[in-house]
């Protein structure tokens, strides 16, 4: 498995990838050290399984869903486009907030492409929240 992060950003081709390309979609959000939520899009074999846990008890499952390959397209199209002009990296040393979060979007030959942000966010952050259905005043509740 290779992890693409802010340590390796020269490397990375996204360019190369299109929304087909998408396997496995994980988003997580949460206040340094606590109430952090893990929201998971996991390919199977004829469907794909969404999850939402909380990391510090991934025990409890919160949200379980499945949707059809077909279903699942129109969503990894609308993320795929939001992040398409992203950085890698957004942190803002400057103003902590104490929001972090990270977007792990794994392709079908394994490669893994990964956003994070400490206290700061790409302009269109807000699409991505809207994809998972929250607001970030809300999110953590």
């Amino acid at each position: 498995m290779n992890i693409i992060s802010v340590r390796d950003t020269k490397s990375v081709k996204k360019n190369f990838y299109t929304s087909d390309d998408i396997k496995d979609i994980s988003f997580e959000i949460g206040f340094y050290h606590s109430h952090f939520k893990v929201y998971q899009l996991k390919t199977k074999e004829k469907y794909v399984e969404s999850t939402m846990v909380y990391k510090h008890d991934p025990s409890v499952i919160q949200e379980y869903d499945f949707f059809s390959i077909t279903e699942i397209k129109p969503l990894f199209n609308n993320i795929f486009s939001i992040v398409r002009d992203w950085r890698f990296n957004y942190s803002n040393v400057m103003k902590k907030d104490g929001v972090v979060w990270e977007l792990k979007i794994t392709y079908n030959d394994g490669q893994i492409i990964d956003y994070a942000g400490d206290s700061h966010y790409p302009d269109n952050f807000s699409d991505l929240l809207d994809v998972f259905g929250l607001d970030l005043d809300k999110a953590f509740i």
